[in-house]
């Protein structure tokens, strides 16, 4: 990639980095159905907020019938929500999960339903309708085909828009929609650069962190000061993220070095007082050493990649970011930078 992604979830319970246009909203489990990541998930639908076909059309950059041609004619309202442009390169993947949710009779060609993904690419696609495979949905939808996931490989480099949406065939009165969660770009699942803060939504915990530019570098950075010497009061925890594929973390590691004439802009952090890399899959109650980085080592801005190990590769598994000791505020200062963490 040639520009940072951010990843396309609904943990802000909003539609941050999204537009929409028609019947767009945020669901949670208690819609019946469970998000694929986090808390919050995206539901569009055909239903009395929806919009004309013109309209949707020209909110997509599609031209006149491009939808027709794909449901073969009749479509008339609809609803969908388009993520902020992305710049990739060629061979880039683009995945994110689905699930068509109907109140039409399956397995129906005339009000045929259908989902869709548009992407400025030129790409046009029908990811489910109303023929899909069904089972029966726990929500006010009488079917569901279950979450699924929807792959794309870019062909060339570029920067797109990607757009999904859901629309309405031949009638107007009975609905169907489409639940999104997790759209990702080649497995990225979490990515805090901290500018131009916190991205709280993925943060479990942050003990004696702040974000400011005091190490330099890239931007904004997370800084760690303060707290109860040797108490383990410096720590960074994400939340229980789904790295059942396997994969890597990725992240910029700085450590302070005043020494005489020497200042990185961090106070000096001396011998055993080193940055640990761990992960937690019992919901932090233990802690297993992924990574261990000594202080004299981390004096300038280092990128570090680790692999997952195969013990940490669960549905619910935490990373924590931990100074073992230190000797209280204004001293033994450290930052993390860029964190990314991505699927196989």
């Amino acid at each position: 990639m040639t520009s940072v992604f951010k990843k396309g979830g609904f943990e802000n319970s909003d539609f941050s980095n999204w537009e929409a246009i028609g019947d767009a909203i945020i669901e949670t489990e208690v819609f019946g159905i469970t998000p694929t990541q986090g808390s919050y998930q995206a539901l569009i639908t055909n239903g009395n907020q929806s919009v004309s076909i013109a309209q949707l059309e020209k909110f997509l950059g599609l031209n006149t019938t491009e939808l027709d041609q794909v449901g073969n004619g009749n479509v008339n309202q609809g609803s969908a929500i388009q993520f902020i442009p992305i710049t990739v390169e060629a061979g880039d993947i683009l995945t994110f999960d689905w699930n068509f949710i109907t109140n039409e009779n399956t397995a129906n060609n005339v009000y045929n339903d259908f989902a869709f993904v548009s992407i400025s690419s030129g790409d046009l696609l029908e990811v489910a309708d109303t023929t899909s495979d069904f089972v029966a949905s726990t929500t006010s939808f009488n079917s569901q085909t279950g979450y699924k996931t929807f792959t794309y490989e870019f062909t060339t480099a570029g920067t797109f828009t990607v757009s999904i949406g859901v629309v309405d065939m031949t009638d107007s009165t009975v609905d169907s929609g489409l639940l999104i969660d997790n759209l990702t770009l080649n497995g990225l699942i979490f990515e805090d650069d901290f500018d131009p803060d916190i991205d709280n939504s993925q943060w479990a915990e942050i003990s004696n962190g702040e974000v400011n530019t005091n190490f330099g570098g890239d931007g904004n950075s997370l800084w760690f000061d303060g707290g109860s010497p040797e108490d383990n009061s410096r720590y960074a925890i994400t939340e229980s993220l789904d790295v059942s594929r396997g994969g890597t973390i990725s992240f910029d590691l700085i450590i302070g070095n005043i020494i005489g004439n020497s200042n990185n802009g961090g106070e000096n952090a001396d011998s055993g007082e080193d940055i640990a890399l761990e992960y937690s899959i019992d919901s932090g109650i233990s802690w297993i050493r992924l990574g261990l980085y000594d202080t004299e080592d981390y004096i300038s801005w280092t990128t570090i990649t680790e692999s997952i190990d195969t013990d940490a590769i669960t549905s619910a598994t935490q990373f924590r970011w931990l100074q073992l000791n230190h000797s209280g505020s204004g001293f033994d200062n450290w930052a993390i930078d860029n964190v990314h963490i991505d699927l196989l």
